[in-house]
């Protein structure tokens, strides 16, 4: 499995280094990537040395019952959301509504083990936190994790089934009934007091038009371009929430989309086949060593890690846990664990080598992770001091930044862009522009950065250039009003009224714009048409 990974890894650095790349997002993904490496590494060698599967159960309880308290406490925090029928705030500590009830859908296999195997305290805690979990899982609507639930459910019960001689055995019906029990009564009950909310989520699955499954779709199909357009090196690692913004498909002026809502979607985008089909082989060779496993020795924790890897490779199909070390990690643990029975280097020259590289990752991985850190202190407080008004401590928490490490924040905004509209704030155009074509380099689809470069160069009069760059922004996001104004305003600049009457005509902000944006449109359009207000009506 070393083998895989390390052809995973291969991909990774070849990507970057062969492609157009944001430096410090690329050595942020073969960070990531390699961080896996070194840990599957290390946690196989500590579970063929010695691995205490009680204490990890015990863990997994712990961890689960806490993240459980968190989850139940923001949703009683923020009921009129639930009442409105989303439940993004329930977040538990993952920032990330689906990926918190993705990551109790890993665990849960082994809250269902701990009712097994535990002792009577533990079972009653297994018992409340499995409780906590289900209830969670379900109240959330996240439809990727109750697909990785029921698949991994499924799957394992079959395996069981089909290899297990032990079916009969009290000690193992109990708790599984325990817990399909519980998972009945939980769907019963709180489809009943959502009003059948949940059975109307559930069927929503196959109507790609519902909720999110339909954006889902049509970035996943754009996201395969990509794939067509570089299918062995991909795009470099790092680069698809830059490249895809030339799509057009922000939600709107403030929020991007800066994830491909699927794991292998956006690893064969980025880093091309190879390294996909490699990270696939990996999820299908533990599966199979897992099966392997139990059916030699007859070890249920096999069929719980089996279930939790199920529980990754579904919902990593729609949504992003290898993107989070939490998720990573559980997913990383179970194929250590599959492949635990690999024998163990006797060569003290490979040793020799072995350890060097793993030296070698973890180094590089604190330089990375250390120097992104800092970054982020620095961009939170300049994000404090901008929405403060105060422009000069902008500037000087944003030259505190190591750009190279960290050249963009999550939301794909260059860092470099919040300086730029400091000095803009100040009135030192000149370094404003400097530092919005510096953004410019990192992410060219960023409508603020194309919106504040055309309007520097608007105040500087090269309205040619303004122009330009305002269509950028507008071919990028077609709603973003800022990009539409400036551009109406330099167009009638340029006594160029009939191009900017088309411009209103053909924007969907015109008709499906902000209420005052729209009647702004309005204005411009009768002024420079010459029309006149109707009156309005009144009944005699």
């Amino acid at each position: 499995m070393e083998v895989l990974l390390l052809v995973w890894l291969l991909a990774t650095l070849v990507s970057g280094l062969l492609s157009p790349t944001v430096r410090g997002e690329f050595l942020f993904e073969l960070c990531r990537v390699g961080v896996y490496v070194s840990l599957f590494i290390g946690l196989r060698s500590l579970i063929c040395q010695n691995f205490h599967k009680t204490k990890f159960l015990k863990l997994c309880v712990v961890s689960t019952l806490v993240l459980s308290i968190f989850g139940v406490y923001q949703l009683v925090q923020n009921l009129a959301e639930f009442e409105a029928g989303k439940i993004i705030s329930v977040v538990g500590m993952m920032t990330n509504s689906n990926l918190f009830s993705e990551y109790l859908v890993l665990l849960l296999p082994f809250q269902i083990l701990g009712i097994l195997w535990l002792n009577k305290p533990w079972q009653v805690l297994s018992i409340a936190s499995l409780a906590g979990s289900i209830f969670l899982i379900l109240i959330i609507m996240g439809r990727g994790a109750w697909l990785g639930l029921l698949s991994g459910l499924f799957l394992t019960a079959s395996a069981f089934t089909y290899f297990s001689s032990n079916w009969g055995s009290k000690k193992f019906v109990r708790p599984i009934l325990a817990a399909a029990g519980l998972l009945v009564l939980s769907v019963v009950g709180l489809d009943n007091f959502v009003q059948g909310g949940l059975s109307d989520k559930f069927l929503s699955i196959l109507q790609p038009d519902m909720g999110t499954a339909g954006l889902r779709l049509r970035i996943w199909q754009q996201s395969l371009n990509f794939v067509q357009e570089n299918p062995f090196l991909g795009i470099g690692a790092g680069m698809w929430k830059v490249l895809f913004q030339q799509y057009g498909m922000a939600n709107s002026s403030d929020t991007f989309i800066a994830e491909p809502l699927n794991d292998y979607v956006g690893m064969a985008a980025e880093i091309g086949l190879f390294g996909t089909f490699a990270f696939v082989a990996l999820i299908a060779a533990g599966l199979v060593k897992l099966l392997r496993n139990y059916v030699a020795e007859k070890n249920v924790f096999d069929l719980a890690v089996f279930a939790s890897v199920i529980g990754f490779a579904v919902t990593a199909f729609f949504s992003f846990p290898l993107h989070r070390i939490e998720h990573g990690s559980i997913f990383i643990f179970c194929l250590a664990w599959a492949d635990r029975s690999k024998i163990e280097v006797s060569s003290s020259r490979l040793r020799t080598v072995l350890l060097v590289f793993l030296l070698f990752i973890s180094a590089f991985a604190i330089y990375v992770g250390s120097e992104r850190y800092l970054a982020e202190t620095h961009v939170k407080q300049a994000l404090i001091e901008r929405n403060g008004q105060r422009w000069n401590n902008v500037i000087s928490d944003i030259n505190k930044v190591n750009l190279e490490m960290y050249p963009m924040e999550p939301s794909t905004t260059p860092v470099v862009w919040y300086r730029g509209l400091a000095y803009f704030q100040i009135g030192d155009r000149e370094k404003a522009l400097q530092d919005f074509e510096l953004a410019y380099e990192v992410n060219p689809y960023h409508v603020h950065v194309l919106n504040n470069i055309a309007t520097c160069h608007a105040m500087n009069g090269d309205l040619d250039r303004a122009v330009s760059y305002y269509k950028k922004a507008l071919a990028v996001n077609d709603r973003f009003p800022d990009a539409l104004m400036n551009l109406i305003a330099v167009l009638i600049h340029q006594k160029k009224q009939k191009e900017a009457v088309e411009l209103i005509d053909a924007s969907p902000v015109f008709t499906g714009g902000p209420r005052e944006v729209r009647a702004e449109l309005k204005k411009i359009r009768r002024e420079l048409t010459g029309q006149k207000r109707r009156p309005k009506r009144h009944n005699s």
